[in-house]
């Protein structure tokens, strides 16, 4: 009986060495690569709103991804970040919200 207790014991250890680390209280997105860290250090300049109208933002964005979607597999890791600043504008949450709601009014 003894042995099969040891086994359980290695096996929660295991267990708990593979979870992920507890995310920071201002964290709120799921990261698998560490390269997901490097969209934050972009200068604020790129997320202004005259790259927005411009296209440039989606431009620089589209190219990151595929670049992500290529390294992340060099990268791995599990971890938490901040979402993207466009999702905390109240505004633009509300915007979302109302554009949403008239697109799927006729399945309600």
């Amino acid at each position: 009986d003894d042995d099969d207790d040891d086994d359980d014991d290695d096996g929660a250890a295991a267990a708990d060495a593979d979870a992920a680390p507890a995310p920071a209280a201002e964290d709120d997105f799921f990261i698998n690569s560490s390269m997901c860290h490097l969209i934050g250090m972009l200068p604020t300049v790129f997320f202004s709103s005259w790259t927005y109208q411009w296209g440039i933002r989606d431009t620089i964005v589209l190219n990151l991804a595929g670049g992500l979607m290529v390294l992340q597999k060099f990268f791995p890791t599990i971890g938490t970040t901040r979402s993207s600043r466009e999702s905390y504008d109240p505004n633009l949450q509300e915007a979302l919200y109302e554009w949403t709601y008239q697109e799927i009014a006729r399945f309600l």
